[in-house]
């Protein structure tokens, strides 16, 4: 398992194995030194890639980027999205996903679909809040990111989680019905007319993450407690099969 650990500027992704029911002291990753604003890592369905977000500069010797979002400038809190591929000898050199991706430098919270198609979250230039987005994947090329239709930059919608299969996307928002001091997580379904309306899970959380076999969805919960919820077992009440 990788996560990311540390405050404001500096963080790096460390990672732990599990053995049996235990699971390991965590380690640095090799490809996170704790120099830049490294967050967010999402692994490809099938681990042979990692995605991750970072602040670190898009050419060697730049400066951290900076960001803009809630209204107002986010000195050296900026983000693109990079990605480092496993190898037999560990993990490779970062490299900074194309400009179809980071179109801006406010580009977060990647979650990777089986055929290779990238969702996150960027800050919409008009309003400041952030939609999310896909880049669809095509002969093996990410496609310019285009937003999800039931994503408008009136409220904030971020950290997105989706179904290797692209069939459900999970994500965290602040509109309707969350209340005004919490944001709650919500579904929404591939249709073949496209996404579905999104439906309130009724739970606030933010940075959802499946299990293997989404069977339960983890997400930090209020005072930033790691906290399950039973997806499988709402999906079988609530999910409609698609045809």
């Amino acid at each position: 398992m990788f996560f990311a650990q540390g405050r404001g500027e500096s963080r790096r992704i460390l990672y732990t194995d599990r053995h049996g029911d235990t699971w390991s002291a965590a380690r640095p990753a090799s490809f996170s030194g704790g120099t830049w604003m490294d967050m967010e890592p999402a692994m490809a369905p099938d681990g042979s890639y990692l995605v991750f977000a970072s602040n670190r500069p898009a050419t060697p010797g730049g400066a951290a980027l900076d960001g803009y979002y809630d209204d107002k400038p986010q000195p050296q809190r900026g983000g693109n999205l990079w990605r480092t591929d496993r190898r037999a000898d560990g993990w490779s050199a970062p490299v900074r996903l194309p400009d179809a991706v980071n179109s801006g430098s406010s580009v977060y919270a990647p979650a990777v679909a089986a055929d290779g198609s990238l969702y996150f979250m960027k800050a919409d230039p008009a309003t400041s809040h952030f939609r999310l987005y896909v880049s669809h994947a095509a002969r093996g090329r990410l496609q310019a990111a285009v937003p999800l239709p039931f994503s408008d930059g009136v409220t904030d919608d971020y950290d997105p989680a989706v179904a290797p299969d692209q069939s459900f996307i999970v994500f965290t928002s602040d509109r309707p019905p969350s209340s005004a001091t919490t944001s709650d997580i919500f579904i929404a379904f591939a249709t073949p007319g496209g996404w579905s309306r999104p439906v309130d899970l009724g739970i606030a959380g933010t940075e959802s993450r499946f299990d293997p076999d989404l069977s339960t969805l983890y997400f930090s919960g209020p005072g930033n407690r790691v906290q399950t919820f039973a997806l499988r077992a709402w999906l079988a009440q609530h999910a409609k099969p698609r045809k």
